[in-house]
């Protein structure tokens, strides 16, 4: 049973989550904007396109985030100090010599590639170079920053987390209005400034953790041990996401290959929809995997379980309740966001977050898995599966030739994995119930699905107009609260949700 003071912990963190969140979104949609009107077309693509081949990289520090968030949320878990500290250390030496590899690797193989392959304006190679010699020290600057980042997650410091990165969006808000007034180059200016808001982010993340937490003040008592660990649980993982990335741009080109540009401008479309909404989930999961972690850790297995089942109903709630407006409202969204919309947006755009949705649960249950540490099976499931994908949908081009299809074999691809990786909880934690985990999943699916049928029926005869929209997000709202709160809650939940709402109206009477 989990306690009041549990509960209180993780609604403040997924609030003090969604605060960062919504801030970076509207900050990044405004500087994005003012960024191409002030480098122009040409100098933005050329720092897209080569920031790009470094910024290829960042899907390891996702990896590497969680492998270490992991692990020192574990040993925090035990209340085990001087395994802690030996497991920081570990940790960012591991960094350390990632990010050299990285160096050698970008300043050889990538190098050549940028000056030999890429087919930039001879007048704009010096920028170009400016550009991805910036891009390879904010990389390697990302890389070592992920033990100290780790260790503010796994303490469950959000509100912190959130606040550096919103100074960090800040900064980047006053680059546009430098840029704008810049008497030099401004897409070489533009790079080493950003450059040194990654430099100063960096600073601040390990200036905080070396004050404030014991662990991050190197001691040189890292483990050979301890590194094997962090490199098998990092390698695996590796896997796992190569394999999301690989998915992503193979069928991207076999769609550009079968239908053209067209279609692939509007899976770009989609993915960007995708993502926002996706991003409401993925809130709550960070919010949410250190108390799994820690009381997996301590072997407070029924904690752990019931954080995970909360965990699952909440990350569900928060991606369908902006989902389902949406789902619903697609084709009216992007009318008022685009002047032209590509054709199969709107159908692409929901078969991608119907297949997120399947995600989502996936997540939430790795979250468990990552915890007991043995992560090969869950890996390799998702790698080969995920990279089995393409495949697949190479041979429903050939033989049908729908472009949408690429979209329904990711949803059916989700669903399986989520199937799978449901099972690996229960057999890697036989303590866990897979009856509770399939019924908490299948209540928040009935209800999503109902919210949505209603919405759809409900709203179908008005007018496709921004009154429509905000119109289905209200009732979306509503009915999605009510269905989560009889039907997927128990009686402690609902109590305690019941004592929370009453607490913050009494404060808001006074």
């Amino acid at each position: 049973m989990l306690q009041d003071s549990d509960n209180k912990r993780v609604a403040k963190n997924s609030i003090m989550l969604y605060l960062r969140m919504l801030v970076t979104m509207v900050v990044g949609f405004y500087t994005s904007r003012v960024v191409l009107q002030v480098l122009g077309e040409e100098d933005f693509g050329v720092y897209g396109l080569v920031g790009g081949i470094v910024g290829m990289l960042a899907f390891l520090n996702t990896t590497m985030s969680g492998a270490t968030s992991r692990f020192l949320t574990f040993e925090l878990g035990k209340g085990d100090k001087a395994g802690l500290s030996s497991m920081f250390d570990s940790a960012l030496v591991v960094h350390i010599w990632i990010a050299v590899i990285v160096f050698i690797i970008a300043e050889t193989a990538g190098l050549w590639f940028v000056n030999s392959k890429l087919v930039i304006p001879a007048e704009r190679m010096v920028a170009a170079n400016w550009v991805y010699q910036c891009a390879i020290i904010s990389v390697m600057v990302s890389i070592i920053q992920v033990p100290y980042v780790a260790s503010i997650v796994a303490h469950e410091k959000m509100g912190v987390y959130a606040y550096i990165d919103i100074i960090n969006v800040t900064m980047k808000l006053a680059i546009v209005f430098i840029l704008v007034h810049s008497p030099w180059d401004k897409l070489i200016f533009y790079s080493v400034l950003m450059m040194v808001v990654t430099v100063i982010t960096g600073y601040i993340y390990r200036r905080y953790s070396v004050r404030h937490f014991e662990e991050c003040r190197y001691t040189h008592s890292k483990s050979k041990q301890m590194s094997k660990e962090i490199m098998s649980f990092f390698g695996f993982n590796m896997f796992g996401n190569f394999g999301a990335i690989f998915n992503m741009q193979v069928v991207n080109i076999l769609i550009n290959n079968f239908f053209g540009l067209v279609y692939n401008a509007a899976s770009s479309i989609a993915v960007t929809v995708s993502n926002v909404v996706s991003s409401f989930s993925s809130n709550t999961i960070m919010a949410f995997r250190p108390p799994v972690t820690k009381s997996y850790a301590a072997r407070e297995l029924d904690k752990s379980e019931e954080f995970m089942l909360l965990g699952m109903q909440m990350s569900l709630f928060f991606f369908a309740l902006f989902a389902i407006p949406v789902i619903v409202e697609v084709k009216t969204l992007m009318r008022i966001w685009l002047e032209k919309v590509p054709d199969q947006s709107d159908v692409f755009c929901r078969l991608m977050i119907m297949s997120i949705l399947f995600e989502t649960v996936r997540r939430v249950c790795l979250i468990s898995v990552h915890a007991t540490g043995k992560v090969k099976l869950a890996s390799l499931s998702t790698g080969i599966l995920l990279t089995l994908n393409p495949l697949i949908v190479y041979l429903l081009f050939r033989t049908m030739h729908i472009v949408s299809l690429a979209y329904v074999s990711n949803v059916f691809i989700n669903i399986v994995l989520s199937l799978i990786i449901m099972y690996l909880v229960k057999r890697l934690i036989p303590e866990f119930s897979l009856r509770r985990l399939v019924v908490c999943v299948v209540k928040m699916m009935l209800v999503i699905a109902a919210t949505m049928a209603i919405v759809y029926f409900s709203v179908r005869s008005l007018p496709a107009n921004l009154l429509r929209m905000l119109l289905s997000a209200a009732i979306s709202t509503v009915l999605l609260s009510v269905g989560t709160y009889f039907f997927c809650l128990d009686r402690s939940k609902r109590q305690w949700v019941l004592s929370f709402v009453k607490k913050k109206f009494k404060r808001s009477q006074v």
